[in-house]
């Protein structure tokens, strides 16, 4: 801002007065531009222009102090801004040559309460890390590095940043139970929290954690008496005698164990900008975490550059409300036999955080949660409860040495929308615990796309939702869901579109309910290669497309392989060969394999363009391992052949059994959904129809046609028990080429009409 004043000769000069507080604070002293008793020079140059006679009344030589112009007081500023400059603070050196730890740590000591600490561009060396406990500040690194390096006895520093808030008094409850409340006309749901004496002083806003012993349903085991406890933030919505009442969807946990409530005392951190790093050289011999959060409301990590870590980049510990936006976080090593566990983002028993526009490269896990582990009655509060509703939006993890997106068995209602993983390691996204969601994202050449699994029969994997997804190169399997149990509580998957991909999905012990999924073949798949494979499952699928166009090598693939007692619901099912050529490589279309169990499928209207197999009707369905009640209708849009679940084609033998090879046949049509089926045979010697199976439903109707081009004939046996068929006559019928036979199933045999 510039003023134009007149001097005593009447002439007058500019006056700069700095606006940013980047200009304020290199003005002099504490970067205190315009505090009181601070004067404005004019500058050399002078010009004419109208006099002024008076200033605030007063005049003749005039000097312009804050007060003067209504600017803050230096008093004022000190409570808002500390610059952290060798000038102010013994120890601080900009020049990265000795340790600036404790000068720094003076600078933030030295900080009010809700202050700015402002480092200014230059390295610093940090030995020592800088702690903070239950105060709330700014750290303004914008233009800074902080360099880890080792104390004068050789021992690594423990980190960087080490920021915490405090609990309240922790008093005991008798009692949390779920209730509603009318807010403004609105029936909202609340946890009510009644103490066990006494009053709480709390407010209504304020953040309270309700923990209790006991364990956590479905989490990681400990051991040695420490386990993963419940605990959950809540909201004061008001306090009556010894009554709280929260607002709070619902208790996602069972409280019943030493139940107990703790204010999170209104503390945040924030920390800008600015580059942590560390010699490569320690890369393999130190343990420190780069910045820990822990025990406070709504803090924030901007614009953080982390170049080099030995250990976690970012760890969050029973906060509330955090945020990591815009940051940075480059290379971790992953050697859990050492501890050196490589995340960029951890968060440990935090609720509603929020991360978003990160990128992290080359670490273990671009984010991941867990829960500690504590004893009964643990003192630690922010130690307790899940890891719940964290939100990851538009972020990307590249070169990960883990799972990218991973999330552990003890957390809840993580989200990733928009996040990308590429070139990682075992897979792009992994779910383990309870809802999490996975929303428009991808991942492009990691082993498996999207893993959602179990560690070990106890521990949970369920309730999640994935909607819209796109895989692309993924080396094993696009869609990985692999329990320990038999899970029934349902996942969901919609909307994935997969390319290039070894394997669609594979599917054990848990259910799964799937919309619009796009399946396209790459170039070359092993032979033998099954490309839906679901192993005592439930799976229900409306709309499934299999694209085998681009496919060019790979012999008898299977599109379907069910065993051991899996159920497959699934219309809306199409595939596109492309050629016959490519049709011919199918060995089956579905089929049920090394099963224990009796498979089912329904399968109302696959649509095909090329029936597989070299067979003119091809093997489409595989019927041994199914049970009687599965359900198979296809046609085929080759207007060559025609063929469909209602018309089977059927090369003889010289056996009167059902042909080694050829079985599907009679186990096909007695599993179609048509009300007529007809079975072609291309008789090739003097030939007996093999026993029929059962119908499918009373009134289906089978009609034979002898197709033999040289002359030999078919004869179809009468009797119920040896072959399941009933003529009118109780002879035995010939049928010459050409000839048809037409039966009906009513429930006893098949009877000729």
């Amino acid at each position: 801002m510039q003023m134009r004043r007149t001097d005593e000769s009447g002439t007058t000069g500019d006056v700069t007065v700095a606006r940013s507080r980047r200009a304020i604070l290199t003005l002099g002293g504490l970067g205190l531009a315009g505090a009181a008793g601070s004067v404005l020079t004019p500058s050399t140059t002078a010009e004419a222009a109208t006099t002024v006679t008076s200033v605030n009344g007063l005049t003749g030589a005039v000097t312009l102090t804050a007060d003067s112009v209504g600017a803050a007081s230096e008093a004022r500023l000190r409570n808002h801004v500390v610059l952290a400059t060798p000038d102010n603070f013994v120890g601080i050196d900009p020049t990265g040559k000795t340790s600036s730890s404790l000068g720094l740590k003076r600078a933030i000591n030295a900080a009010p309460d809700g202050a700015t600490v402002v480092v200014p561009s230059g390295t610093y060396l940090l030995d020592t890390r800088l702690d903070l406990r239950n105060k709330s500040i700014t750290l303004d690194l914008t233009t800074a590095v902080l360099q880890l390096v080792a104390k004068p006895d050789g021992t690594p520093p423990e980190g960087a940043i080490d920021f915490r808030g405090s609990w309240g008094t922790t008093y005991p409850v008798a009692s949390a139970t779920t209730g509603t409340v009318t807010i403004d006309g609105r029936e909202l749901r609340t946890v009510q929290v009644v103490l066990g004496s006494g009053t709480a002083p709390y407010q209504k806003g304020d953040v309270i954690k309700l923990i209790a012993d006991d364990l956590i349903a479905g989490a990681r085991p400990g051991s040695g008496g420490l386990e993963s406890r419940v605990g959950q933030f809540l909201v004061v919505e008001s306090v009556s005698g010894t009554t709280i009442t929260t607002l709070c969807e619902e208790l996602i946990d069972t409280f019943s164990k030493n139940l107990r409530v703790s204010l999170l005392n209104p503390v945040t951190c924030h920390v800008i900008g600015g580059r942590i790093t560390v010699d490569a050289s320690k890369l393999t011999t130190w343990v420190t975490t780069a910045v820990l959060f822990k025990d406070m409301v709504r803090p924030t990590i901007t614009g953080l550059e982390v170049s080099l870590a030995t250990n976690q980049h970012i760890q969050l510990m029973g906060c509330y409300g955090y945020q990591v936006d815009g940051c940075t976080l480059d290379y971790a090593p992953n050697n859990p036999d050492a501890n050196r566990l490589g995340y960029g983002v951890l968060d440990n028993s935090c609720s509603f955080g929020f991360i978003s526009n990160t990128i992290m490269r080359n670490v273990r896990h671009a984010y991941t949660d867990d829960t500690a582990r504590v004893a009964v009655g643990a003192t630690d509060v922010g130690a307790y409860g899940r890891t719940y509703k964290t939100k990851i939006h538009d972020s990307h993890g590249h070169g990960t040495s883990g799972i990218t997106w991973d999330t552990h068995s003890a957390s809840q209602g993580v989200e990733f929308l928009n996040c990308t993983a590429t070139g990682s390691g075992p897979a792009g996204f992994g779910l383990r615990g309870r809802k999490h969601r996975v929303t428009s994202g991808e991942a492009v050449g990691t082993n498996d796309g999207i893993l959602i699994y179990t560690e070990d029969s106890v521990t949970d994997s369920w309730g999640h939702v994935v909607d819209g997804l796109t895989l692309r190169n993924i080396k094993s399997t696009a869609i990985n869901a692999t329990m320990n149990k038999a899970e029934t509580r349902g996942t969901t998957i919609r909307n994935v579109q997969t390319d290039g991909c070894g394997q669609l999905l594979y599917a054990k012990f848990v259910t799964l309910e799937m919309t619009a999924i796009t399946f396209r073949a790459p170039p070359a798949v092993s032979d033998d290669g099954a490309v839906l494979i679901a192993n005592a499952s439930d799976v229900t699928v409306q709309g499934l497309f299999f694209d085998f166009r681009r496919n060019t090598s790979g012999a008898r693939l299977i599109p379907i392989t069910l065993s051991n007692g899996c159920i497959l619901r699934a219309q809306g099912v199409s595939l596109v060969a492309g050629s016959t050529a490519t049709a011919n490589r199918l060995a089956y279309f579905i089929r049920a394999a090394n099963t224990t169990a009796l498979c089912k499928a329904v399968i109302p209207d696959l649509l095909m363009d090329y029936a597989p197999g070299p067979i003119n009707a091809g093997p489409v369905f595989n019927p041994t391992g199914f049970d009687g009640t599965t359900t198979i209708g296809w046609h085929s849009t080759d207007e060559s052949k025609g063929y469909s679940s209602g018309h089977y084609l059927w090369n003889t033998s010289t056996t009167t059994n059902e042909p080694n090879g050829a079985n599907y046949v009679s186990g096909a049509f007695t599993r179609a959904p048509d009300q007529t089926i007809v079975i072609s045979f291309a008789v090739e010697f003097q030939s007996t129809l093999f026993k029929l199976r059962n119908g499918r439903y009373l009134g289906q109707q089978l009609v034979l046609v002898n197709l033999s081009t040289i002359g030999k004939n078919l004869i179809v046996k009468n009797g119920v028990s040896g072959y399941n068929t009933i003529t009118l006559t109780g002879a035995d019928v010939t049928l010459t080429p050409g000839k048809v036979m037409q039966l009906i199933w009513l429930g006893a045999g098949w009877r000729q009409l």
